[in-house]
């Protein structure tokens, strides 16, 4: 099979939604596959990337050019997708961030149109958050699918919430941590309970400054805890000047982007994630695999992953005040978070044997000989 991945992702040097297509490049290359990723600079720069290269992997970078019509102009006179319409795919897989990525993006959207081969969707969020300006043209470019692949149950459902009616012929493939661990990390010692919250630095959909606001109440600072933020992001300043404005700052670090998990888990007891909108996040497993239970709001796939009382707490909503209740339960129940994070370690690696990487690779070849079939 010769398969053909297109990154949405722009003006970021990595996300959550690299990891994975990355885990299919690998696995198609090491089957014999023939692989060519389409994605930013950035990206290609990328060290994960860049280790697939003596395994074959084909790259072209993109450098969107601003403002946009000289980016038409340039694609008029040099198109992008020439290296991919040239590799001749079987199937061009579209790794999106969102799956509204290829219409705000109108250089994607032209892209996937000139590659006349079957496409496959690949979305990692929805919300019913998100502004759908051109609804019609969404049903529109999902019809064009071939299939569509979700990372979660509630994001599919989402969508057809948004689009009113049903979709194309869609799979749901979970995530899976980015480490497996057979046993989880030692228990930190405590007091005061140390809380970290893992997320991008991007408060519309992460739900940072809501998380501060609920702490910031004289019953929750009773009790004795400490916070933690790790990532990076456009909205750090915010994030300092919110911890101020609350009167945190004795309670709460931005520690900033930390890659050594075990860093973070060998000295914090729980996951605080109390996004506006999720897809199915790696960071939730990737706590739950090393033992620490998490808090979370109920959006997207977390509730697939976080079951309540049993590998943490969930909010009904991202509010303050269902984040607030939910954070008053959690230090109340503080004796069980050791058991709930075994129970987690377990659900964790639930998730790491269905092995997504090979069961999406599976999926994208059954596509091509069915293509293959009709032609």
């Amino acid at each position: 099979m010769r398969l053909a991945i297109l990154s949405t992702i722009e003006g970021a040097a990595w996300g959550g939604t690299e990891e994975v297509w990355v885990q299919l490049a690998r696995l198609a290359l090491e089957r014999g596959h023939e692989v060519m990723a389409a994605v930013d600079h950035r990206i290609a720069a990328a060290p994960p990337v860049q280790a697939l290269a003596p395994l074959g992997l084909r790259l072209t970078r993109r450098r969107p050019w601003r403002p946009q019509r000289l980016y038409l102009l340039k694609e008029s006179l040099w198109p992008e997708h020439r290296a991919l319409a040239a590799f001749r795919p079987d199937l061009l897989v579209i790794n999106a961030g969102s799956v509204l990525d290829p219409l705000q993006l109108p250089h994607l959207r032209r892209l996937c149109r000139a590659l006349a081969v079957p496409q496959v969707l690949f979305c990692h969020f929805h919300s019913d958050l998100l502004a759908v300006p051109q609804r019609q043209l969404l049903r529109e470019f999902l019809a064009s699918m071939r299939h569509l692949v979700f990372v979660a149950e509630g994001n599919l459902h989402d969508l057809e919430r948004t689009i009113a009616g049903p979709l194309p012929p869609s799979s749901v493939i979970p995530n899976q941590s980015r480490t497996r661990l057979s046993a989880p990390l030692p228990w930190p010692k405590a007091p005061p309970l140390r809380l970290a919250c893992v997320a991008r630095f991007e408060v519309l959909w992460k739900g940072q400054d809501l998380l501060l606001e609920a702490l910031a109440c004289p019953e929750l600072l009773a009790r004795p805890w400490q916070l933690d933020f790790y990532g990076s992001g456009r909205d750090e300043r915010y994030l300092e000047e919110l911890i101020h404005h609350f009167g945190l700052q004795e309670r709460i670090q931005v520690k900033g982007f930390e890659p050594d998990l075990a860093r973070i888990w060998n000295d914090h007891h729980l996951l605080a994630l109390p996004s506006r909108g999720e897809g199915m996040p790696l960071v939730a497993l990737e706590a739950l695999m090393h033992g620490r239970p998490v808090l979370a709001t109920a959006v997207g796939g977390v509730g697939e992953v976080v079951r309540d009382g049993q590998e943490g707490y969930i909010a009904e909503s991202a509010t303050v005040a269902c984040l607030r209740r939910t954070l008053r339960r959690a230090f109340t129940d503080a004796a069980s978070w050791p058991a709930l994070g075994m129970e987690g370690h377990c659900r964790a690696k639930g998730f790491a044997a269905i092995d997504p990487p090979e069961k999406l690779l599976n999926l994208l070849a059954s596509l091509s000989i069915s293509r293959k079939t009709k032609s």
